[in-house]
């Protein structure tokens, strides 16, 4: 088997840097005071879920999801009811969430970035991610992240960027991770050469410079959400062009062809032969119409100039004289 590069971006190695870039932890005391703060590796494990699935792990009792969550850092195992990121169902409701209703999944981001990171560690965060995809062999150089919620370039050029803005980069990296390598296990190597332990059950401390080769990028930390579509443009249609005003027409157009079609289904025959008659009728009064404007109207040819001398043929005239009317019938050529 070949063996995993080093650095190599995977589930357990984003969520250590996750860890890496937490709020300051309480101090016992305050602890006490208030209840626990959340910050513990199980808790921001429990946030990456909801990123990712929309369910809340924050209340599972018991040792499980602890040692989950910590097999998870320690990149040692990604099985199991409480590991959702390497289940093909949790994969590809994601993938489809992340095409259809991005809003949503940037709203559980900027959750989980507000409750459990540091925004000041967050620069390093964002360094730290890219450096270690542009180190990653596994990691296609044309693949494209978002910078900002319209924009996004090749992950090779990620390192020019004048800024980047933290809550659509990660959420872009979170997808390429569950897209690409879910799981822990292929960062074993990544983990043993960034962490050291003290002693056998000692906390394992962060030692690695990643992140620091990165020149210096502006990093907005607004979490807003816009609502806009042109503001959730996925990476690979940022480059796309807006319809012109004829082709937006033409399109409604054919839809509502479609949409007819399908409603009237096997009435569309008889739909049209009814249309076909309709149009005849209508041809037909168009005709009589155009006839009875052509014909004679108070002594004047349809040319407008008025009849003078006009004949008449098979009048009847009738003259009444005294009490015996006299009738002259078929009169031929009278001059009226």
């Amino acid at each position: 088997m070949t063996p995993n590069p080093v650095p190599h971006l995977c589930g357990g190695i984003l969520f250590d840097l996750l860890l890496e870039a937490r709020k300051p932890r309480q101090k016992a005391r305050n602890k006490l005071n208030g209840g626990s703060d959340g910050l513990t590796i199980p808790g921001v494990y429990a946030g990456l879920i909801y990123i990712v699935t929309g369910e809340d792990f924050s209340s599972v009792a018991g040792t499980t999801l602890n040692k989950c969550a910590t097999n998870f850092k320690k990149c040692d195992d990604s099985t199991g009811d409480y590991v959702p990121f390497t289940k093909a169902a949790t994969r590809s409701a994601f993938q489809n969430l992340y095409q259809t209703n991005k809003p949503c999944l940037l709203k559980r981001t900027a959750g989980f970035i507000e409750r459990y990171l540091n925004k000041d560690k967050c620069v390093w965060l964002v360094s730290a991610l890219i450096e270690t995809m542009q180190k990653d062999t596994s990691v296609d150089g044309e693949t494209l992240i978002a910078v900002s919620h319209s924009d996004c370039i090749p992950v090779k050029q990620l390192h020019e960027a004048q800024q980047i803005m933290l809550l659509p980069f990660l959420l872009s990296v979170i997808n390429y991770v569950i897209c690409n390598c879910p799981d822990c296990e292929s960062g074993k190597a990544t983990f043993t050469a960034w962490y050291s332990q003290a002693g056998s059950n000692t906390e394992w401390k962060f030692n690695s410079d990643i992140g620091s080769v990165i020149s210096a990028i502006n990093i907005d930390t607004d979490l807003s959400v816009p609502t806009t579509d042109a503001s959730l443009l996925n990476p690979a249609d940022a480059t796309q062009e807006e319809p012109t005003d004829r082709e937006v027409i033409d399109n409604a157009i054919l839809n509502t062809g479609r949409i007819m079609a399908e409603v009237f289904g096997a009435a569309e025959h008889q739909l049209a032969e009814q249309i076909r008659r309709n149009n005849k009728k209508a041809d037909s009064s168009e005709d009589e119409s155009d006839s009875a404007e052509a014909e004679v109207v108070d002594g004047e040819d349809p040319s407008g100039a008025a009849t003078v001398d006009k004949k008449v043929v098979h009048q009847t005239i009738v003259n009444q004289y005294g009490d015996h009317p006299v009738h002259i019938d078929h009169v031929e050529n009278l001059k009226l």
